[in-house]
């Protein structure tokens, strides 16, 4: 290159120490020269990022032996232009300064405008400007630091050349360059140099005053410079992966060096068995025929003994019978005998009886039960038949005598060497009384006595296909999962079972065995992975609706009985129903009562998991299961099918057994990093296949869990309604975190004065108007909060709503951005964040539950990180109501209900709002991932403080309801099997 270029010196070829993945790659000669030219005291790089460019300016002021002190200032968390990322970016940063350039340099971990402290005005000589790129963020970036700008000071401004999305650099630049002199560079998305102070330093002017030739030659010289820094990076970057890719292909080479060489050792060895196999088999064949002329006298035996048990049982069986019959006969006796004159003309005897001690009723009750008996020996046989009926009767329900007082059943698995078995569909173990509560206990329902009427009755009668792939299913697992197939009360089944080519032999001589003509069986050629053996099912399933049924689990016996009710009732397209786990040793545990549709949980977590029923038509409009999603097949599934249908219906009862197996997703989500991968990518399909965008992130407190983070939809202008009175100091403190802590800046606020007369808070309010983005309005009237609320709607002119108490302060930093980009979503309501309390960082409000007493705040007082049941306390659940200390929702859908009602002026107006938003058929979210410490009832008091408030609460709850009678102790996002008044979700 021709080095006579103006401006262009030997510092322009220096190659940079740290090159790293940047934007800024293309400017790093521009920067080595700039710093040999304009030798500043103090150099500031706002916004740092990965720090290639501030690793630069540090190695130029090194290898110069400048004076210079250097500065990079960042959060280091990221935003919406450079992403967000962990804490890996600083640390490595961190380690490179801190290695080369810890002499000179320091990394100012803050927000920009909190790191203003750390210098004097006219300070800064060299100024890089490279934060958030939006035009009002660029614009407060400039105009805050100026004052710390010397007379001579050069500002850098990085993507001027940027047009598109939101970026605002270059509009900036546009208007700055008309009033300063200016350089600009196109090339890696444009870099400015501005001189605003009153001197341009020396070594600038070439620069600076250089002639529309001269800058053409600049600029192509930095250009072709610029691009020789980017090769090197790409070089390098290649250069690594071919070294990583030559050391796998080394790696790959010695294991299957090794691999080789046990083999061959496996097979001499193999040989050898094989030899000592043919040796041994001939000296067993006698053996076992032996132990098979045992075996069949054995039988003969078994045979002679059950012969005897079923006469036995036919006795046993008309002696029961007897018994009923006695039962009836002295039921009619003893209706004779109280309606007897013996009987009147007795009560006085049989008063003063009863004043008796119980030791003395019971001595004379003996006493005439012995005459009784002796006076009537013709009855003797039916008695004692009858004694030894009951006895029988107490052994089939109970192994061991129970108190019939104890209020509690307790269920225990049999051994599984015990060799005891029941019917089909029948638990394995005993049902018993027990003075102590054992956890859940899963008790079958009983079979009704009029079943065939009722099924009659079904104005539609839908036959099932029931679908189970098959994969070296145990021999005794498969028996239970045909066996509660086999017991289901409905009978208008098919069972398909797709044998996936297992290795075991057993599977399929198992499933050869069965000669039910309603059960078929497919046996694959080769092994096409859980999905792909299903779709063979579904591609043979007749039925009306499909029935999915993993190799190991087990239905109820009411299963589809429950199933062809709701479809009689509702005509869905899909119906789920509560779930419990089936241990190892037997027991019943983990029952999973849920919610009724919520879109959003379905968004966080497979919560429908079983059973899961979809109409067969459906099935053209979805198509089958994708093995790309193999671990997840059945959510990603799901997510298309609820996509499509038209209606969803919920079973509220437990009909599957989720089987707990070691190494499976029932016993741990982590047993299998594929299939949390697998959920994860179906996610971001279902994003991609909706037409929205965002993030799926994983949650920190929740191996193997993710949420989703929409993106906002543009840069709607969100208005914050904040009511306040009296409150200048916890205004202060809220107005404070939102202006300093939120990401998200497109924001108005409207301050609802609700009379305010204390002096230092009406100070605060007038002091407000200087703040282009609050307007404070006064109404001095008896407190409303619906009235103000909807007073302040009308000033707004945001897009977004976001009601907010003034005794609340921001934690997350994305809050207002990560609830506007649920809010824009078509089927969601009002969006509520986590609010905590500030000393003890317990849970205030982390959804509402609708209970039986009323509107409750859910994990109330709990840990704020406990994931509570099923992870709603950390997932995007829906929920019937949130509250509104903090509730964003669209204008449009706020005036769809009728905004907030203001006959509810204190207490329920919020939970009234988001009744209706229910009824218009949204779903109200919380996004757990917003957090705010929530001062609770510093805004207006506590209502239960005193009679007159409990009065007025009571009476507001009152009129809730009689406003809403439907949800009555009613809410479709909680369960009925729950604790009615528990907000901790116990069982009821």
């Amino acid at each position: 290159m021709d080095t006579s270029v103006p401006c262009v010196g030997p510092a322009s070829f220096w190659a940079p120490q740290h090159i790293l993945e940047s934007a800024w790659l293309e400017h790093a000669p521009f920067a080595f020269w700039l710093m040999e030219k304009v030798q500043p005291a103090v150099f500031v790089e706002l916004g740092t990022h990965a720090g290639f460019s501030f690793l630069a300016f540090c190695q130029a002021v090194q290898r110069l032996r400048l004076p210079t002190r250097c500065y990079a200032v960042d959060t280091w968390a990221g935003d919406e232009h450079a992403g967000f990322y962990g804490e890996q970016v600083f640390n490595t940063l961190s380690g490179l300064q801190g290695q080369h350039y810890a002499g000179f340099s320091r990394l100012i971990r803050a927000y920009f405008h909190d790191a203003l402290v750390h210098f004097t005005d006219g300070e800064i000589d060299l100024l890089h400007i490279d934060g958030r790129h939006r035009y009002e963020d660029v614009l407060e970036d400039y105009t805050t630091w100026l004052p710390k700008m010397s007379e001579h000071g050069v500002v850098l401004f990085h993507d001027i050349n940027v047009r598109e999305g939101d970026f605002g650099v270059w509009r900036l630049w546009e208007e700055l360059r008309a009033r300063h002199p200016s350089f600009e560079f196109f090339h890696g998305h444009g870099l400015g140099v501005l001189c605003p102070g009153s001197r341009v330093p020396p070594g600038l002017r070439p620069l600076l005053e250089s002639g529309t030739e001269a800058r053409v030659a600049i600029r192509e010289a930095y250009s072709r410079l610029g691009a020789a820094v980017s090769t090197q990076y790409v070089l390098e970057r290649a250069h690594r992966e071919l070294n990583a890719e030559i050391g796998a292909l080394h790696q790959q080479l010695a294991t299957r060096a090794q691999d080789e060489e046990r083999l061959r050792a496996d097979l001499s060895s193999i040989q050898h068995e094989r030899d000592s196999i043919q040796k041994d088999l001939s000296a067993n064949i006698d053996d076992l025929n032996q132990q098979l002329d045992a075996r069949d006298q054995e039988d003969e035996r078994l045979r002679t003994d059950l012969s005897s048990v079923q006469g036995e049982l036919s006795i046993t069986q008309r002696d029961l019978s007897s018994v009923q019959n006695v039962l009836a006969l002295t039921n009619t006796e003893v209706a004779q005998i109280r309606a007897s004159t013996t009987w009147r003309a007795t009560k006085v005897a049989r008063d003063v009886g009863s004043r008796l001690s119980p030791r003395v009723r019971h001595q004379l009750r003996r006493g005439a039960k012995a005459v009784w008996w002796a006076m009537t020996p013709h009855r003797m046989p039916a008695r004692l038949r009858f004694r030894r009926a009951r006895a029988v009767q107490h052994a089939v329900f109970s192994e061991t005598p129970g108190d019939p007082s104890c209020p509690h059943i307790a269920y225990q698995p049999w051994p599984a060497s015990s060799g005891t078995a029941l019917p089909n569909g029948m638990p394995q173990g005993t049902y018993r009384l027990a003075s102590d509560p054992s956890g859940y206990v899963f008790v079958p329902r009983r079979r009704p006595d009029n079943l065939d009427a009722q099924i009659a009755r079904l104005a539609k009668r839908p036959a099932f296909s029931i679908v189970v792939p098959l994969y070296n299913t145990p021999d005794d697992l498969f028996q239970r999962m045909v066996g509660s197939v086999l017991a289901q009360w409905y009978p208008h089944w098919e069972l398909i079972l797709v044998d996936d080519k297992s290795p075991q032999q057993s599977v399929r001589d198992n499933a050869s065995k069965l000669v039910d003509p309603r059960i078929r069986t497919i046996l694959l050629e080769s092994n096409m992975g859980i999905s792909g053996a299903t779709n063979r099912g579904l591609a043979e399933a007749g039925g009306d609706y499909i029935v999915f049924l993993d190799h190991d689990d087990e239905l109820t016996d009411d299963c589809l009985f429950e199933l062809a009710k709701c479809i009689d009732a509702e005509d869905p397209d899909y119906v789920y129903s509560d779930e419990d786990k089936i241990e190892p040793d037997g027991r019943f545990s983990q029952p999973f009562f849920k919610p009724d549709w919520s879109p959003d949980t379905l968004m966080s977590t497979m919560y429908t998991c079983h059973v899961s029923c979809v109409r067969r038509a459906l099935l053209e409009t979805v198509g089958d299961l994708r093995s790309e999603f193999d671990g997840s097949q059945d959510w990603d599934f799901v997510l298309r099918v609820t996509e499509a249908a038209k209606r969803i219906s919920h079973v509220p009862k437990v009909l599957y057994h989720w089987r707990i197996i070691p190494q499976s997703v029932a016993s741990d989500l982590n047993a299998k990093p594929y299939a949390v991968d697998a959920g994860r990518r179906a996610r971001m399909a279902a994003l991609e296949r909706r037409g929205l965008k965002g993030t799926i992130e994983a949650v920190p407190q929740l191996a193997g869990y993710f949420r989703v983070n929409y993106d906002v939809q543009g840069t709607p202008l969100v208005s914050i309604i904040i009511p306040t009175k009296n409150n200048g100091t916890v205004l202060k403190n809220c107005l404070d975190s939102i202006f300093g802590h939120s990401h998200y800046r497109n924001f108005e606020i409207v301050l609802l004065d609700n009379g305010s007369t204390d002096a230092a808070t009406v100070n605060y309010l007038d002091s407000l108007h200087a703040n282009p983005n609050v307007r404070v309005i006064r109404h001095d009237a008896p407190f409303n909060y619906s009235e103000i609320n909807n007073i302040g709607v009308g000033d707004a002119k945001g897009s977004l709503l976001l009601f907010l108490n003034d005794d609340t302060q921001v934690i997350s930093p994305d809050w207002i951005g990560r609830m506007a980009g649920y809010a824009q979503l078509t089927h969601v309501g009002a969006v509520g964040a986590k609010l905590l309390y500030p000393d003890s960082r317990k849970i205030q409000h982390s959804g509402v539950l609708n209970l039986a007493d009323g509107p409750n705040h859910a994990f109330w007082s709990a840990d704020a990180y406990t994931p509570g049941y099923f992870a709603r306390n950390l997932l995007e659940y829906d929920w019937i109501a949130v509250t509104g200390a903090c509730l964003m929702i669209e204008r449009t859908k706020f005036d769809a209900v009728g905004g907030f009602d203001e006959s509810f002026p204190i207490a329920y107006n919020d939970v009234d709002l988001c009744f209706r938003l229910v009824e218009h058929g949204f779903y109200n979210v919380v996004c757990p991932g917003a957090e705010l410490f929530h001062y609770e009832s510093l805004s207006r008091g506590n209502d239960n403080k005193n009679k007159e408030k409990r009065r007025r609460l009571d009476q507001e709850k009152n009129r809730l309801y009689y406003k809403n009678p439907h949800f009555l102790m009613h809410d479709p996002f909680y369960n009925p099997n729950l604790g009615p008044n528990d907000f901790y979700f116990s069982l009821s």
